[in-house]
């Protein structure tokens, strides 16, 4: 019997990896920002660009990966809401270009392991402060936050380039 949710986990998949082209295009863009505006806030409470890759970066190391390790090696685990804080301190260190890297590199790890799932993997279950989810839901939602996150990194280098209104 085919699988028929083999093309929504391939779509998920694909979804999911783009994040590391919006990378390789970042890396063309970020070249014209000057250095303190990819380290500076537009607002006090956003993040400036270099923390939001890092915090990218971050989730999918510490928070997104794990998760999903846990959600196959445990039955039904519980995960509280991700601290987001601790995961943005390298930003203050690293460059942009090293920032770049290490979330080009967290994505493809977390790809990577998401498709040496079986089909029945993905139908484990865990609970997040949302409620329950199995692994198409989980990774819906990161890719959800993920265009999120880009659209705001988009208008910050718009806004940063003076094209902005």
């Amino acid at each position: 019997m085919p699988d028929a949710r083999a093309s929504q986990r391939q779509a998920l998949l694909s979804q999911l990896d783009y994040l590391r082209d919006e990378v390789a295009a970042l890396r063309q863009v970020v070249v014209r920002v000057p250095e303190a505006l990819q380290r500076g806030r537009a607002f006090e409470d956003a993040l400036s660009f270099q923390e939001t890759l890092a915090l990218l970066a971050g989730l999918d190391t510490h928070v997104r990966l794990p998760r999903l390790m846990r959600m196959q090696s445990e039955t039904a685990p519980h995960f509280d809401a991700a601290e987001s804080a601790s995961l943005i301190r390298e930003a203050h260190t690293a460059s942009t270009s090293e920032l770049l890297d290490a979330l080009d590199t967290a994505r493809r790890q977390l790809v990577d392991y998401a498709t040496n799932l079986s089909p029945a993997q993905w139908d484990r279950t865990a609970h997040f402060p949302e409620g329950a989810r199995d692994v198409y839901a989980y990774l819906y939602a990161i890719t959800q936050e993920d265009a999120e996150v880009l659209r705001t990194l988009t208008y910050h280098l718009f806004d940063a380039q003076g094209l902005g209104g």
